[in-house]
């Protein structure tokens, strides 16, 4: 006679990892035995993004008077930095322009090639694309390269403020001055998104932006905390 008996949690645990077996099929079948599935290399990371469907292609105007599209021109395989302002606000506008001046020195090196920051009115009755373009010059920013300021119809602009920051309150969605505060980080790539006050520390917000990067392996992200600890100041943890 067999003694052998199950509990509820025996089967539980059983089915446990029978699904776990087969979601690990891909891994544990080319000789992995861990408990994780190992990290792709950064080149074979897949493209995954909601497009244009999702977000939209809504034809939009820089300060330089170009005509661009939501998706295709700006958003498309990149990583975007966006926040919301408009021309003569007295309030959040010219800290956060001041704050993103300096985030854009901190990462010179990669802005205008994989990284692109996009300031869109608030206002764009009033912020004609020569209005853009003396806000840039008194602010000193008219010569950073892949920060672009853009304006339109009230549609259009008012369309991309609710994909990009909806709360679904209207108290909230529909008070223009609450999105004044807000950056939004987006990569398209992964479909990875994330927001900051566009008033925190430079460093701070660049670290929120690295948020949306791909995952390095699990022993370089250990070094670099490591590192961090050990008061370097150059490394920062991210995840």
């Amino acid at each position: 006679m067999d003694d052998k008996h199950t509990t509820p949690v025996d089967d539980k645990k059983a089915l446990f990892k029978e699904r776990f077996d087969k979601w690990a099929a891909p891994w544990t079948s080319q000789g992995y035995t861990g408990k994780v599935p190992p990290p792709l290399p950064q080149s074979k990371i897949p493209v995954y993004h909601y497009g244009a469907e999702y977000w939209g292609n809504m034809q939009l105007r820089t300060h330089d008077n170009k005509v661009v599209r939501f998706y295709d021109d700006l958003l498309k395989g990149k990583i975007s930095i966006m926040n919301f302002f408009y021309a003569d606000c007295q309030g959040v506008c010219p800290v956060a322009t001041s704050t993103l001046k300096q985030v854009a020195g901190l990462i010179k090196d990669r802005l205008g090639k994989d990284h692109f920051m996009y300031s869109f009115s608030l206002k764009p009755e009033k912020d004609t694309p020569e209005k853009l373009r003396e806000y840039r010059e008194m602010h000193g920013i008219e010569k950073i390269p892949g920060w672009i300021f853009l304006t339109g119809t009230q549609y259009d602009l008012d369309t991309v403020r609710f994909r990009v920051t909806r709360w679904d309150n209207p108290g909230f969605d529909l008070n223009i001055e609450q999105h004044t505060g807000q950056l939004v980080v987006l990569n398209d790539n992964l479909s990875r998104t994330s927001m900051v006050p566009s008033t925190h520390r430079p460093d701070y917000i660049v670290e929120t932006i690295s948020w949306v990067y791909p995952t390095r392996p699990l022993d370089v992200r250990l070094k670099e905390n490591r590192e961090w600890r050990a008061g370097d100041p150059k490394y920062r943890p991210r995840g």
